[in-house]
């Protein structure tokens, strides 16, 4: 089991380990992982002359239930399966035909101490939750 993977935060919760690949892709058809940073879009009256598209101009971050975070400190591995999302539009799933997500920012290229405090996430390294996966592991 690999440890000291970087990791999504949202606040002082940590979320998810990045770079997971999800089997879904973007509009552009690429292919989506826990950490990409996206811009999304929201679709009114779609498929008529009326068709309009709103927001391109918020960032966010596709992430996973993966981890649960506690005041103290601790984290745990979620109990699955872990059900992945883009932060902000949860309950859409990335099939919703009202929805556009485009990567802005690859996972490879986000690093440890990255902040987007505007948009509520950011990537560091987490050793309770290696040690909550290392855990998980032994135990199955």
């Amino acid at each position: 089991m690999e440890t000291d993977k970087l990791k999504v935060h949202s606040g002082k919760c940590c979320l998810c380990d990045v770079g997971i690949a999800l089997g879904y892709q973007d509009d552009t058809g690429n292919e989506l992982h826990t950490g990409d940073i996206v811009v999304i879009w929201h679709g009114s009256y779609i498929g008529t002359e009326a068709e309009f598209w709103d927001g391109g101009d918020s960032l966010t971050v596709v992430v996973m239930n993966q981890y649960q975070s506690y005041s103290d400190g601790t984290v745990k591995i979620q109990d699955g399966p872990h059900v992945p999302f883009v932060m902000g539009i949860r309950g859409c799933g990335f099939n919703d035909p009202e929805w556009r997500v485009r990567i802005v920012k690859k996972f490879p290229n986000v690093v440890a101490g990255e902040h987007w405090p505007a948009y509520g996430f950011s990537y560091a390294k987490n050793a309770n939750a290696d040690s909550a996966a290392i855990a998980a592991a032994g135990a199955a």
